[in-house]
């Protein structure tokens, strides 16, 4: 959404206000710097805050819980937390990923890790690996699976192909979301 309202009015990221780039981070949208995406932490502003949130949960209390409750919502919870630990504090995104996709094969359905994949994938296609690009787009295009009338996921695929430089593909995302945006507005509208 950022994006498509950043473009619209013809603004950069660096032209809007902090306020509003700082309430867009809170709320889990992508936000590029420099071609790095910030990765959902649930509601955490900034990894320092995080980490120091997360300082009294080791590495190794996450792989307990995961052993202790294998596919169970407090393993891919657990999971949840050390993708984010190996993203920012151990600068590791593969091994993010593959937290993200253990979350997957306990709930396939898990729009978080789908999300915070996807944007790991295009990070490391931006990078130079060419061979991310596959994994990032099938991350975004299954979000739209299981929410096919949410113009977030469109904007999401959107945003993927405008950074991955496919601005025709781009474009019919943007134009999808932004028809179920008006089609909701005017259900709200005559409720």
């Amino acid at each position: 959404m950022v994006f498509r309202e950043l473009k619209e009015t013809g603004k950069t990221i660096a032209s809007a206000p902090k306020e509003f780039l700082m309430a867009t981070l809170l709320v889990g949208e992508i936000l590029v710097f420099g071609g790095c995406a910030s990765i959902m932490r649930s509601g955490m502003p900034n990894s320092e805050q995080f980490s120091e949130q997360k300082s009294g949960t080791s590495m190794e209390k996450l792989k307990q819980i995961i052993e202790k409750y294998p596919g169970t919502l407090r393993a891919a919870n657990a999971y949840h937390d050390m993708g984010i630990i190996y993203f920012y504090d151990k600068h590791d995104p593969w091994a993010a990923i593959e937290c993200f996709d253990k979350i997957l094969e306990i709930n396939p359905r898990n729009q978080l890790a789908l999300f915070n994949r996807g944007l790991l994938y295009t990070n490391i296609y931006l990078g130079g690996f060419f061979i991310a690009w596959d994994d990032a787009e099938w991350s975004f295009k299954r979000l739209i699976e299981l929410n096919p009338n949410d113009p977030k996921m469109h904007d999401q695929l959107a945003e993927f192909y405008d950074k991955t430089y496919y601005p025709k593909k781009a474009e019919e995302q943007y134009k999808i979301a932004k028809e179920l945006e008006d089609l909701q507005k005017t259900f709200k509208k005559n409720k």
